[in-house]
């Protein structure tokens, strides 16, 4: 499960260096393939982990370029996010 969701082959994800790419292979144990273009394939923990670091989502994370000092700005996006999610029912 990537993030609370199941992984199915098809699925496209993001590789935080990567970019996206598409699920090829789920196996028993939740971990699963993803190819990058033609010539690159990565295998993920089943939690989206590589080597130990968090490195797939199901979108790219990056919500904005923050700035130094800018902190209100990314607390504002959270309570954006929040209520977002709340109204969803999720």
């Amino acid at each position: 499960m990537l993030d609370q969701d199941k992984v199915f082959p098809g699925d496209t994800v993001w590789d935080i260096f990567l970019g996206a790419g598409q699920v090829e292979e789920v196996t028993p144990d939740g971990s699963f393939a993803v190819r990058f273009g033609a010539r690159r394939t990565m295998r993920y923990m089943p939690d989206g982990f590589f080597s130990g670091v968090k490195r797939v989502y199901w979108f790219n994370p990056v919500v904005f370029t923050p700035r130094k000092g800018q902190y209100d700005r990314l607390e504002f996006v959270r309570a954006v996010i929040g209520v977002l999610d709340r109204y969803r029912g999720i």
